[in-house]
């Protein structure tokens, strides 16, 4: 006799899985049973704790990959790298940041992702803030890494920290208000999400495990 779960329709198993975290087993915590004690004794047993471990993880190194790539160009004035090397590199920071994290976390790298995912109800709320301050924790980590790699560079070319700020971080152009900023970065955020969801849509035709973090690489 056919159990239950053998008998689970097609669209019950789409369901399931685009609803995420809410009817998605629990990842099983770290065990020491197959694992020698030198294993076990880095092990993480909290799930919410290896997810956010994660979350810190992707997010670091999609920052490497992008701010490095930032000062590289901007520090030599165009000679090591130009605006296409930017995106190039920013493009394979998120692909080998969602590669370092998607299995345990889901691969978020983005407080709005998160957010929207909460509520969309693919990730509970109550790991919303434990997700968000690992990414930011990751992201500012990476940005005094990077800068400790140029502090020397910077001293020479911008001394008194006037002209590569935006290496570091977005500012608006002096020509338009914050509202306006505001707005492009609303955006720009709505089509970084929906374009996720479009990709991850089971119903779409999927681009798979291995083809998503390359789809999400050409968004970027």
């Amino acid at each position: 006799m056919a159990s239950k779960q053998d008998t689970i329709s097609y669209d019950e198993l789409v369901d399931k899985v685009e609803t995420g975290y809410i009817d998605a087993p629990q990842t099983p915590k770290a065990g020491t049973a197959s694992h020698g004690k030198a294993a076990s004794r880095y092990a993480v047993n909290s799930v919410h704790k290896r997810e956010c471990l994660a979350e810190f993880l992707g997010t670091f190194v999609m920052i490497v990959f992008g701010m490095g790539v930032n000062n590289q160009v901007v520090n030599s004035g165009d000679k090591n790298g130009t605006w296409l090397s930017i995106n190039m590199c920013w493009g394979i920071g998120v692909l080998i940041g969602v590669y370092c994290s998607e299995g345990v976390s889901g691969a978020h790298l983005n407080t709005a992702v998160t957010l929207a995912h909460c509520v969309y109800g693919r990730l509970p709320w109550w790991k919303a803030p434990g997700y968000m301050i690992s990414q930011l924790l990751g992201a500012f980590i990476d940005a005094f890494v990077i800068y400790v790699m140029q502090y020397q560079n910077l001293n020479v070319i911008d001394p008194n920290r006037e002209t590569t700020q935006s290496s570091f971080s977005t500012y608006p152009s002096d020509n338009i208000s914050n509202y306006t900023a505001f707005y492009t970065e609303f955006i720009g955020t709505a089509m970084l999400v929906l374009s996720i969801y479009a990709i991850t849509d089971k119903r779409n035709r999927a681009a798979g495990p291995v083809g998503a973090p390359f789809a999400f690489c050409l968004m970027i």
